[in-house]
Parts: structure tokens; sequence; C-alpha cells
């Protein structure tokens, strides 16, 4: 998952939330901070804005 909103939501806690709620336990997040592209300057959005920059992974695992 990316940022929404251009950063205003943290998606990843949303996840983990609705993961909980449905029995899941957390176990890791990852985020993946990462310079722009030569794409992204194509659209002409500037390195740490508009959230292209980023990547999230939620890890959950079952209760025993």
């Amino acid at each position: 998952m990316g940022d929404v909103r251009k950063g205003a939501i943290n998606l990843e806690v949303t996840v983990a939330e609705c993961g909980i709620r449905a029995g899941l336990i957390p176990e890791a997040l990852v985020i993946n901070a990462q310079d722009f592209t030569k794409t992204a300057h194509c659209w002409g959005v500037d390195n740490q804005a508009k959230g292209t920059n980023t990547n999230r992974i939620v890890s959950f695992r079952k209760s025993a």
C-alpha cells in the first residue's frame, strides 16, 4: 500500500486495526522510502511530495 491523500492518512494504521478486528496479530510494518525515478519527474512530482515515494507492508499472523 502507498500513501493516501498526500500522506494525510496513515493507511498502515487502518490496515493494522482491520487485521486486529479480524483476529489477526500484526507482526511487522515495513516502510520503504525512496527517491523518485525519472518517471515520477515526468509527472511533475517533486521528491518527497504527493506520497509517491513510499511503500508500506503490514505483515500479520493467525493466533495459535
